[in-house]
């Protein structure tokens, strides 16, 4: 399901910029022009944020903290939502101590995020 909404998206931004596949143009260079995994990145620490607001006590706390027992498959192991997390606040710079203040975390989000875009 995830790769067919991804095609969808890139036929999608290929259908607002007007590229078609006979131009050889990159689905990166395509999603770098729009800004597109710069703005997934921004609304993903943002929920982050969101979530590490809310009290211990609250359910979607408690999901994001479980511990699943048991051994893992053969393999690389799956992308997780929080190394996914982690490796954006690195590579945007970002400590975890500002997530509490909401003030502060946005507007770190939203600096970092049009520093990029310009970029």
């Amino acid at each position: 399901m995830e790769d067919r909404m991804d095609a969808t998206e890139m036929r999608m931004l290929r259908h607002i910029y007007g590229i078609s596949h006979e131009d050889h143009v990159e689905n990166t260079d395509i999603r770098r022009q729009g800004g597109v995994s710069s703005n997934m990145r921004k609304r993903r620490l943002q929920w982050h944020g969101h979530v590490c607001r809310r009290d211990e006590d609250e359910d979607i706390r408690q999901v994001t903290n479980i511990q699943v027992g048991g051994r893992r498959k053969r393999g690389r192991p799956r992308q997780r939502w929080k190394d996914t997390v982690k490796s954006d606040m690195s590579c945007w710079g970002l400590e975890q101590e500002d997530v509490h203040d909401r003030t502060i975390w946005h507007s770190l989000i939203e600096l970092v995020a049009s520093r990029t875009a310009t970029q």
